[in-house]
């Protein structure tokens, strides 16, 4: 292979791997080319109109992209808004020009902005730029995501030792930010590691992992299990040796964000239990693909919580694929937790597949619910006695819960299907426990119509 052919690939090698960084660290990059303007147009305009400042912050983007260094310092007189001299930076860090880097850098406060500028500096291999914007910035995110990108290259293909092809000017840069790494205090290290973790930079991570404490592991961890980020999870659960609890944890908020991929990845290192804890997670939020996957490992237990859940938060298509797999007491509850909540349609399709006790508690749910609708419904299918224990118990509950004309409603919806020792039951738990005076004056009223 000729010179100029391997130059080729090279490059063509480390563009791709630029591409993979860009990915990763989305916030910082990506169209930050296109954005410039529109970014430079928000902020105050001092002592001059709109229109001249975008023509000079225009003026100030060419001069710093081409290194015109008269240009830069003339202008910086000029511009007003800070958020123009931080594009700017961009711009000249990006294309490499030191001197332009070097006056804006003396003039740029924002640690976001100079954080990016040193990320362009390090993905274009610009070692002078990034000489003089290394000591400006301090902000420990910045430089954890600058690290990220400065190892990437040095890393291409997902290879473990550091690619013979890669720039003198990256093993440099990556060394330098390693020391400024290596001196920062033990919690600093500890939430260098919490920021490649929430920002999915698994070159830094595994670095980083070897320097901080076990308690930021674990949290580590949880973080990157809670983001869905693969790659971390996978070189953590590789390195790293967790307590049970934490590979619980991580699998639980992994579920409840509906990464499936990151639950995939946990789901070997933890308990049936913790299956099913995590599978009831997944389904009250809705993760139908999250939930298919744990579905085969959970416990029975872990099967019936995931149904009530479903049904209590109104993920109908949810219940129906959990439904098979409940129990008895699952289904029962399940349909209480509808009726409680006012999911008309789910407590329909349950009713088929409830007991008569379960019934019972979904009426009670229903009517403390002030759902009189689901009420109707149910005193179509309940037992007699279901329904005198209703009403006992309606008419004491719900008046701790609702209005007197809530509670009044509902009692007066249950009277006619119960029987008059219902009636006088209800009437004496009234009294011993407690209620609203009209609701017994309405029971009273019943009894006397009844007798």
């Amino acid at each position: 292979m000729t010179r100029s052919v391997r130059c080729q690939s090279f490059r063509a090698e480390i563009g791709g791997v630029f591409m993979k960084s860009f990915t990763k660290a989305t916030i910082l990059f990506v169209c930050f080319s296109a954005s410039l303007v529109m970014q430079g147009m928000q902020g105050p305009v001092i002592g001059q109109d709109l229109g001249a400042q975008r023509r000079f912050a225009q003026e100030l983007y060419v001069a710093a992209q081409t290194g015109d260094a008269e240009g830069v310092q003339r202008l910086l007189g000029q511009i007003a808004d800070p958020a123009y001299l931080g594009n700017a930076l961009g711009l000249a860090a990006r294309h490499g020009q030191e001197e332009a880097v070097g006056m804006l850098a003396e003039r740029v406060d924002d640690q976001d902005q100079l954080g990016r500028a040193l990320g362009w500096a390090v993905v274009g291999g610009h070692q002078g730029a990034f000489d003089r914007l290394l000591p400006k910035v301090s902000k420990l995110e910045e430089l954890v995501r600058a690290f990220d990108l400065s190892l990437t290259p040095l890393f291409a293909g997902g290879q473990e030792r550091p690619s013979r092809m890669a720039r003198p000017a990256h093993r440099q840069m990556a060394g330098q930010l390693q020391m400024r790494l290596m001196l920062l205090e033990q919690h600093q290290k500890d939430k260098a590691l919490l920021v490649a973790a929430k920002g999915d930079l698994d070159r830094a991570a595994k670095w980083l992992v070897n320097r901080a404490s076990q308690e930021a592991k674990d949290e580590a961890l949880i973080e990157a299990a809670k983001s869905g980020y693969e790659a971390v999870i996978r070189f953590l659960l590789g390195r790293v040796g967790y307590r049970q609890p934490v590979k619980d944890e991580g699998l639980r908020v992994a579920a409840e964000a509906g990464h499936r991929e990151a639950v995939r990845l946990l789901l070997p290192h933890v308990d049936q239990r913790s299956k099913g804890m995590a599978l009831w997670g997944a389904a009250e939020r809705g993760h139908r693909e999250t939930v298919q996957l744990l579905l085969p490992h959970a416990d029975p237990n872990g099967k019936d919580m995931a149904l009530m859940a479903a049904a209590g938060a109104g993920h109908g298509s949810m219940v129906r694929l959990l439904l098979p797999h409940a129990g008895p007491l699952g289904k029962d509850i399940a349909l209480e937790n509808a009726a409680r909540a006012g999911h008309e349609e789910i407590v329909r399709f349950l009713l088929l597949h409830a007991r008569p006790e379960g019934i019972e508690m979904a009426l009670m749910g229903a009517a403390q619910g002030g759902y009189g609708g689901i009420v109707r419904f149910l005193l179509l299918h309940a037992r007699p006695e279901g329904i005198d224990r209703a009403l006992g118990t309606i008419a004491v509950v719900v008046g701790y819960k609702r209005s007197p004309a809530e509670c009044e409603e509902m009692v007066r919806l249950l009277l006619p299907h119960a029987s008059l020792e219902g009636k006088a039951m209800a009437l004496r738990r009234l009294k011993t426990e407690g209620g609203y005076r009209s609701v017994a004056e309405i029971l009273r009223e019943a009894m006397h119509e009844g007798n």
